[in-house]
């Protein structure tokens, strides 16, 4: 669950120790974190686990220490070395650059082989800006983000207050803003990032970029629960005091126009939630939460006031409630019932999987090939739930496999090649290259 449209991006200037022990998890939830490769090796260790991160390259990084850096889960790398551009994905590359390397944007070639710029600036200038963002916009594709760095602090405390005063001529200009100059403090002004008294509120740095075409000034939001599959739970409203509230407590607060004030999720029943991510959509002025129920009751506190229900559009269906299932037959299913057998005999799971696994690949026809698949996933999911794996745990794999650049090379393994009298060529996979 990956954060697209930013606020601003936090560029972590010292370790994270030096730090008050709040700002790491509130950032976590409202953005990617850059970190310069100067204190990657200490640094990435103690980011939170749900931390996004980029890598800043301070340190003139040869392009198989960038490929590392994006192999481990970084998802973007900036960097002034041109020699990227042919090497690095499109899409995983920042290509940083002064006025003095303006005449490089002019190149379609280069423009193409970025997902965006990190500009140097000591005061945003509205043509300037205008001129980088014509030139990111003439190469058709995804739009290319401009990221605004300071050249000092005095640039960096004024930078995100600048840019919103430029108004519509900032548009889509994200300020860099160094950690240790932003605040845990809970602002008094949620539409202007001002110093708080000589840092930044993370808070406001947010809310001030979210607009609301509401006469009440709220933003439609959607609690999303992380627990399984991803799933929509319902649909509430936040104001900016209550997105402050969030992203500095971790726990969901949102708005309430019946009681017309702040309604803190489980305050007074006990069903918590626990925000992962607050992201919001393309035009700015709609929500969605992240979260994990995390109750007396866990997975099982739902969201909706209709009982049995955990989502007030119904029943979530499909893989989720597969897995949600086979919990409850874990815990309570009679002995003696088949998914018990399962999770008792290991044996008969182990052969139900892999005679799935061979029905999956003889199927001849799409009917055969989705009942066979289906009943694979039934069988591994069983295994899954009772080894304590669940699906987010899966899709965590997943998401990071899709992070490398590196191939896998993926070879059949030897007793597979023998049973099946693969060739040579017919058993290797790819050369691993990048």
């Amino acid at each position: 669950m990956s954060i697209s449209q930013l606020a601003f991006l936090p560029l972590l200037d010292s370790e994270p120790s030096s730090l008050a022990t709040e700002t790491l998890p509130a950032l976590a939830r409202i953005a990617p974190l850059l970190v310069p490769s100067s204190l990657a090796a200490s640094a990435l260790t103690q980011l939170p686990p749900t931390a996004d991160h980029y890598i800043l390259d301070d340190t003139d990084l040869s392009l198989d220490e960038a490929i590392r850096y994006l192999d481990k889960g970084a998802r973007r790398i900036a960097s002034r070395n041109k020699t990227f551009l042919a090497s690095v994905p499109a899409e995983r590359f920042i290509l940083r650059c002064s006025r003095d390397d303006l005449s490089l944007l002019s190149n379609a070639q280069v423009v193409s082989s970025i997902s965006g710029v990190l500009y140097e600036v000591s005061e945003p200038n509205a043509d300037e800006l205008a001129q980088v963002r014509t030139a990111l916009k003439a190469v058709s594709g995804r739009p290319r983000d401009l990221f605004l760095i300071p050249d000092s602090l005095d640039a960096a405390l004024r930078l995100p207050v600048s840019l919103k005063s430029l108004g519509k001529s900032a548009v889509s200009s994200i300020a860099v803003v160094p950690t240790s100059y932003m605040s845990t403090e809970m602002p008094s002004d949620f539409a202007s990032p001002s110093l708080l008294p000589d840092k930044l509120p993370i808070a406001s740095l947010f809310t001030s970029c979210l607009r609301s075409d509401r006469t009440d000034g709220l933003f439609v939001t959607i609690p999303v629960s992380l627990s399984s599959v991803t799933t929509p739970l319902g649909l509430v409203y936040s104001s900016a005091e209550s997105i402050a509230h969030s992203i500095l407590s971790g726990n969901a607060v949102y708005y309430s126009r019946s009681r017309n004030g702040l309604w803190r999720k489980g305050e007074t029943s006990g069903a918590m939630q626990r925000v992962e991510r607050i992201r919001f959509d393309c035009d700015a002025d709609a929500l969605e939460f992240g979260v994990v129920e995390c109750g007396p009751q866990g997975e099982k506190e739902g969201f909706c006031h209709v009982p049995e229900q955990t989502s007030c559009f119904g029943g979530v269906g499909g893989l989720a409630e597969l897995e949600a299932t086979l919990k409850k037959r874990m815990a309570e299913a009679p002995a003696g019932s088949y998914t018990k057998r399962l999770f008792d005999e290991p044996l008969l799971l182990r052969a139900k999987i892999m005679e799935e696994a061979g029905e999956v690949c003889d199927a001849t026809t799409a009917e055969e090939l989705a009942s066979e698949v289906a009943d694979l996933l039934y069988f591994t999911m069983t295994r899954a739930v009772a080894n304590g794996v669940s699906l987010k745990d899966v899709q965590a794999v997943l998401d990071k496999r899709s992070l490398k650049v590196t191939r896998r090379k993926g070879d059949a393994k030897p007793e597979w090649v023998e049973k099946l009298g693969l060739g040579v060529d017919q058993a290797k996979g790819v050369d691993g290259a990048k």
